[in-house]
């Protein structure tokens, strides 16, 4: 998958990630969401805008779905 973060001074990261374990398609982009998050997370940013073109994720994230995987 592929993960780019822009930050509030327009800093562009780019990173794609290859992961260790079997994971559905929604899987892989829910890992990237997580993995994109944790970075946020360490530069100190505050608040974040995500898109992505999984539904299932994004209504997850919005609180909208329920997944039925418990990984998820």
């Amino acid at each position: 998958m592929r993960l780019i973060l822009i930050s509030s001074e327009r800093i562009i990261i780019e990173k794609s990630l290859r992961l260790d374990f079997l994971a559905t398609n929604n899987g892989t982009k829910y890992e990237t969401l997580l993995v994109g998050m944790t970075i946020v997370q360490k530069i100190g940013e505050k608040a974040v805008e995500i898109f992505s073109d999984s539904r299932l994720v994004v209504g997850q994230v919005q609180g909208e779905l329920e997944a039925r995987d418990v990984r998820m």
